[in-house]
């Protein structure tokens, strides 16, 4: 019996694979790979953070409304990341052999991904490119300014070279006597 790959992924999807499995496999990577890294429980310690990070996954599919929420959002990101890629690769052909960052470039190639962000975090009710995640944007733009402004400070002073001055001027030099 031939089977084609749209009655596999059919298969997959009515016996859980991205219901249960692959949320679960989500959680589990991102939570080990944190724990992992910060060492929480001390080096060494691997089992430690397997036995958390598979409780932590199996907790997270206790949700329904969590597991809907990935299942709506991550598909919007990954649409989001791949024109992304899209436009870096456009930027990289257009540029030329320079392999330096223009701030023109830099800034526009930040706003696109701020705007594909907020567009795959919109509401759950609105779908495809509508004029709700717009509305509802516009509706709530004094929080969204004092969020990225929150968030644009952390990553400004997460980002500042010790010893940096933000004018952009060198020091003096104190002269030897």
């Amino acid at each position: 019996m031939a089977y084609d790959l749209y009655s596999v992924i059919t298969q997959w999807q009515e016996i859980g694979v991205y219901g249960v499995l692959l949320p679960f496999l989500l959680i589990f990577a991102i939570s080990f790979a944190i724990l992992e890294k910060i060492k929480i429980f001390g080096e060494g310690k691997k089992q430690i953070n397997v036995l958390v990070s598979a409780i932590l996954g199996l907790l997270f599919l206790q949700n329904v409304y969590l597991i809907e929420r990935i299942q709506f959002i991550l598909p919007k990101v990954a649409f989001s990341l791949l024109i992304f890629v899209l436009f870096l690769l456009l930027a990289g052909v257009l540029s030329g052999k320079t392999h330096e960052a223009s701030n023109g470039w830099s800034w526009l190639a930040f706003l696109a991904a701020a705007i594909f962000l907020i567009w795959s975090l919109s509401p759950l009710e609105s779908e495809g490119f509508g004029w709700d995640p717009v509305y509802y944007f516009f509706e709530t733009i004094p929080q969204w300014i004092v969020v990225i402004a929150i968030v644009g400070t952390i990553l400004y002073f997460l980002t500042k070279e010790p010893g940096s001055s933000s004018s952009g001027k060198k020091p003096k030099k104190q002269e030897e006597e």
